[in-house]
Order: C-alpha cells, then structure tokens, then sequence
C-alpha cells in the first residue's frame, strides 16, 4: 500500500471510520451498510457520471492517430537480419537474430525520439487545431528537450496550414521553462498561449475559463 494510501486510511480511521483499503475494497463486494462507516476503496465513478455531476466537461472522444509502425509493430523472426548500431565503435552492425525478436511500439516512441516522425504528427495536429478558434490544447511530451522539438515543428506546421501563427500562440510549460508558474497562469486567463506543450505539468487537468 501506498504511503498516500496510508495517510488517507489514518485520517479516515482518526473521523471514526472502518478503514482496510486492502480488504474493504468495491472489488471484493463491500458495499454500504445501514449504521456503519464504511470507508469502501476503489468505488467505481464513471465519467459520465462525474460529467453529470459537474465535476468534469464533457468534451469529443479522442482522435487516435494511426502509423504503419503502430499497426505493424517491430518484430524480426529467428534468424532474421538485424541492424544495430555500436555506441562503442560508432557503427551499425548486421546480426542474427536468435529467437523471434519484438519491440513494443509505444515503449519504442518513448526512447526513440526522431524529428521525422514528430513532423507528420505536428501536421497532423495542425490541421485539426485551429489556433483562430476559441478553445486550449494541452500536448504532452515524453522529456523536456522533446517539448522543445514540438514546439518548434508545431509553429512551422501551423504556419503551413494557416499562412501565419501568433510566436506565443504556442508555448512549452514545463519544469525547466522560465517561470513555469506565470507561463500555467497566462495558459489559464490569456488569449494566449492556445497550446501548451509541457511534460511533468499540468498532468492532472487545468481549469481555463
């Protein structure tokens, strides 16, 4: 159990609430009882409900951007050829492989970052994010220097689609930028930035009027 987990369960107990969050879970069938505190974990609370009970806006569902590499994946059969590149000798070498080999795409993107690839997905945004258009856009990045490169293909993109794109149109929030807290605050009660590229911030949600 998690240390928060814990100070939650202590605080509850100390109101004088039936506390076991390993055992007094919704999972294994606790459900409330006439003249009991029972604090039951895990309760389950859909988004639809949290919708309807304001604690979330409804928004569209997510437009999931397909690849070839995502569809196809990464895999080479035993005894297939290789290409692997000596951080040594500064090569790229040809092998075997010995058994079936295969790489999870999206582990894949997050320790392989190419400009290539980060172009196609910022035209791709750019042509449904139109930064004339009421509304914010938070875009979430793997690593700090990555926001950097969305950043920057990003305004290209959008100047592509759109013929011009304000420069602060489009900003990283990030723990490394220069005053992160004023940059959350202009995000939140500004014209602009319209979009956010950030990593470590911002990865709860924030409210913008």
């Amino acid at each position: 159990m998690s240390e928060t987990r814990r100070l939650i369960d202590a605080q509850l107990r100390a109101a004088g609430w039936e506390v076991d969050s390993e055992q007094l879970t919704y999972g294994n069938g606790i459900r409330p009882q006439k003249g009991k505190n029972l604090a039951i974990a895990e309760w389950p609370y859909s988004y639809k409900e949290a919708v309807i009970d304001g604690h979330l806006i409804d928004c569209e569902p997510p437009i999931r951007i397909t690849t070839a590499l995502s569809e196809d994946g990464i895999m080479w059969q035993a005894g297939e050829a290789m290409e692997y590149y000596d951080p040594i000798t500064g090569r790229i070498d040809l092998v075997h492989a010995p058994d079936e080999v295969k790489i999870e795409v999206e582990q894949f993107n997050r320790q392989v970052i190419t400009e290539e690839f980060n172009r196609v997905i910022c035209e791709f945004l750019a042509a449904n994010i139109d930064p004339s258009l009421p509304g914010k856009t938070l875009i979430f990045c793997v690593k700090d220097d990555h926001a950097d490169i969305v950043v920057n293909l990003l305004k290209q993109a959008l100047i592509d689609q759109y013929g011009s794109v304000e420069d602060d149109a489009v900003l990283k929030i990030t723990g490394k930028a220069d005053q992160p807290s004023q940059l959350i605050r202009r995000f939140q009660n500004e014209a602009n930035p319209k979009i956010a590229v950030t990593v470590d911030l911002l990865s709860t949600g924030i409210d913008v009027p």
